[in-house]
């Protein structure tokens, strides 16, 4: 402060002899954790909606194929029996049925390539782009080795998912806010000191002034606020750790729950796929025997339905199996399933063949 010919120069110190401003810089540290964490939370939810609607967009596109196979196929069929109506072989409401099948198959394929079409859109849309459909989605890679134990996998989770971690942070905030409140009423001490120089004037000369304060504060009486802070501050603490154990045991049901589905998803994979060996068997022998003059055209379309249906069935089972892995992957927190490795003993140290050290 400078007025005219007075200059003041003032200084303040404020101790933390109760540890007040300590606590809540670890409480504001331990948040800024939290968020970090939070960080992770997001990017793991993330990873699992785009690998979701990746494999939708996959199995739409399986569902493509197919219908395009069943078109060509029974655009082949409808050759060969116009072929053989024109040689007087078969009658012409075959090639009727074979003509209305065809374009019911047609009609299905333009619902598969839209369906198809709108499964992109939707993943570009979570992957925040807009750029072109046309391109070809690629199956991901099956699984190097066997998963790890189902109890490695839930020990995992614990370790790995970060919403563990934010919540640990959290638990920490609160804690150190806890240390806050039970300071909040507590001695305080600050020290403060000025200098003020005044400039002579008229012939007088310089002079200055010094002046020091310290302020040691002793609260007497609170009417009870100090305990209800801390009462107040616990609470926060006591249910961000009910909060964590409840989250640990959603995220063990979560593993569990995936596990469970992979399981039976294989199982149905498996079902499926022998279910459409089966089917391709039947309509295989159905159009031996329709060839040959020796069966109906009837057991040539149920045929047709059938394989439609077993490869559809597949594709299912397939979409199930892998999105079961991607569940299972959002609910450990990482992409590593495999067991972890175990590094092998150490060799022993070869034994003295001659411990009394004698030459032979």
């Amino acid at each position: 402060i400078n007025t005219f010919n007075q200059l003041v120069v003032g200084a303040s110190k404020i101790f933390d002899i109760s540890g007040r401003i300590r606590a809540g810089i670890r409480a504001t540290d331990w948040f800024v954790e939290a968020s970090k964490v939070g960080e992770a939370v997001a990017a793991n939810g993330v990873r699992g909606d785009v690998r979701s609607a990746y494999l939708q967009a996959l199995r739409a596109q399986e569902f493509v194929e197919i219908q395009t196979a069943v078109r060509n196929g029974i655009a082949a069929r409808l050759e060969k029996t116009k072929a053989a109506f024109d040689a007087g072989a078969v009658p012409q409401i075959d090639v009727l049925r074979l003509e209305n099948t065809l374009v019911q198959a047609e009609r299905n394929l333009l619902d598969a390539q839209q369906a198809l079409e709108l499964s992109k859109r939707s993943l570009l849309n979570i992957m925040a782009t807009d750029g072109d459909i046309n391109f070809r989605l690629e199956a991901p890679a099956p699984l190097p080795g066997d998963l790890a134990e189902d109890s490695a996998l839930v020990q995992r989770a614990l370790t790995e998912r970060p919403e563990l971690g934010a919540t640990s942070a959290q638990i920490q905030a609160y804690l150190a806010l806890e240390d806050q409140a039970k300071t909040l009423y507590a001695p305080t001490l600050a020290l403060s000191a000025q200098q003020t120089y005044i400039v002579g004037t008229g012939g007088s000369s310089d002079s200055k002034s010094t002046l020091a304060l310290i302020n040691l504060s002793i609260p007497l009486y609170d009417s009870g606020s100090s305990r209800a802070n801390r009462d107040a501050a616990r609470a926060n603490t006591v249910d961000a750790e009910i909060s964590k154990e409840q989250l640990s045991l959603g995220i063990v049901l979560q593993v569990r729950a995936a596990l469970t589905n992979l399981n039976s998803a294989r199982a149905s994979l498996v079902l499926a796929e022998n279910s459409l060996k089966l089917a391709r068997e039947a309509l295989r022998l159905a159009n031996l025997r329709y060839d040959e003059g020796a069966g109906p055209l009837l057991d040539v379309l149920v045929g047709i339905n059938d394989e439609r249906a077993a490869a559809a069935a597949v594709a299912d089972a397939r979409f199930a199996e892998r999105l079961s892995l991607a569940e299972l992957q959002r609910a450990l927190g990482t992409d590593e399933l495999a067991p972890e490795a175990i590094e092998p003993p150490a060799p022993a140290p070869a034994a003295d063949a001659n411990p009394n050290g004698n030459q032979s």
